[in-house]
């Protein structure tokens, strides 16, 4: 293991390599901060990273070192290099982003990892989905040893003595932004979700204010347990209002949050972190009890589709762990697949929409359950395409409805296959 400072980091990059480099919570800010004001060409060089929307904002592809990125969720932040070509996102499940990984091999994995512990273990802290899968496969790893990343005593981590070059490092990981007071409307579609989780279920809840929300609403529930990709501070709260099962595996890959809410993690090791191919695997989520999955999209159609990936024609993410999310919820007894959402944007615009404009369709309506607004909830699964048009009309705001049952009607009229008859 050799001590390495910033610049001879980036100087063991060569033309033709392929490097994999941590995102999410787990994204080294030091690297992109060195690769940002590098003045040597770093052409040739392909950087693997699964960078999140909203978390991960540097443009890797955009630097003047000309290196080129590879990541598997689009965000606007990257819109700039994806136009000029320097980037490319391959868009796949998180379970799918987990196997083209470990199928993959690397020249060099970048990870940020906690300080050596009493057994000379470096772990994963708070940042565990795709790095444990990485770091066996690659021919050198160069660890960015954070002394301020938690140092977690259920998380997935690697001995020093497979670390080829490090990094020593001392300053605060990635935290969210303080979070702005809940609308009526949010807070209405949060206690609408908790109404449908019993307790003792297991539950999951995607990136955003919406799942957040049914988080939060749980705090009266008991016995619940915890499997998601992302854990965020309103598990805390339901940890400390008795909300969870007291004995039970409480997992997830990352965690989103303050650092008050890390230190929270450390110091109750309530909650072990495991890499994707754990936390997003459909058949191992299907043995969970009552699995209930929350996510939320863009919008949904009186098809019962969802857009998760686009906003007024650009695509502004990715599908995510979702999909396999509501695949486990399906076979998991007592299951159910949440897709909730306000009823109009903050410009005022239907979010239920007559049919998709999309150019892709992230959620197909055979794989939607139930669906939830500030106005209900509505039940999609096993209803015929009228049934299930006049449900999601009532979910979407009064002064839409008019326009969506005049659409609908219209699109009927046209005599599209498949559609039923007009609603009256």
């Amino acid at each position: 293991m050799k001590s390495i400072a910033p610049d001879e980091a980036l100087s063991l990059l060569k033309p033709g390599m392929r490097i994999f480099l941590q995102g999410a919570t787990g994204e080294p800010e030091a690297f992109s901060e060195a690769i940002e004001h590098y003045r040597e060409t770093l052409e040739g060089v392909e950087i693997w990273a699964c960078l999140l929307p909203g978390i991960n904002t540097f443009d890797y592809g955009s630097t003047r070192s000309l290196v080129r990125l590879v990541t598997f969720m689009a965000s606007p932040s990257l819109r700039r290099s994806v136009e000029s070509g320097r980037t490319r996102v391959i868009e796949l499940p998180y379970s799918q982003i987990a196997r083209r990984l470990q199928d993959a091999s690397f020249d060099l994995a970048i990870l940020q990892l906690s300080s050596p512990d009493h057994e000379g273990r470096c772990g994963f802290s708070i940042s565990c989905d795709f790095g444990p899968l990485v770091w066996k496969q690659a021919r050198k790893t160069l660890a960015i040893i954070n002394r301020a990343a938690p140092r977690l005593a259920r998380t997935a981590s690697l001995p020093t003595s497979a670390i080829d070059y490090v990094w020593d490092y001392d300053r605060p990981i990635k935290t969210s932004r303080s979070q702005r007071p809940r609308s009526p409307e949010i807070a209405t579609i949060g206690a609408i979700c908790a109404g449908l989780i019993p307790d003792g279920a297991t539950v999951q809840s995607g990136l955003g204010e919406v799942p957040g929300a049914a988080i939060a609403a749980l705090r009266d529930h008991r016995n619940l347990i915890i499997h998601t990709g992302m854990i965020t501070p309103e598990y805390r709260d339901l940890a400390e209002a008795g909300a969870l099962h007291s004995e039970s595996l409480h997992r997830a890959g990352i965690a989103w949050g303050d650092d008050a809410f890390y230190r929270w993690l450390e110091a109750t090791d309530m909650v072990s972190f495991h890499s994707a191919d754990v936390t997003h695997d459909a058949a191992l989520i299907g043995t969970l009890p009552a699995f209930h999955a929350v996510n939320s999209a863009v919008e949904v159609d009186l098809f019962g589709q969802a857009n998760l990936q686009w906003r007024d024609g650009i695509r502004v993410s990715s599908i995510g762990g979702a999909p396999d999310f509501m695949a486990g919820s399906r076979i998991s007894p007592g299951g159910r697949s949440i897709i909730a959402l306000p009823s109009e944007t903050e410009a005022g615009a239907s979010r239920i929409v007559s049919k998709l404009s999309c150019p892709t369709i992230s959620i197909p309506a055979h794989e939607t359950d139930t669906i939830i607004t500030e106005h209900g909830y509505a039940q999609t699964r096993g209803l015929d395409l009228e049934a299930r048009a006049r449900a999601l009309i009532a979910l979407a705001s009064p002064r839409h409805r008019e326009t969506l049952e005049r659409e609908w009607r219209d699109m009927t009229r046209q005599g599209a296959a498949g559609l039923p008859r007009q609603i009256p």
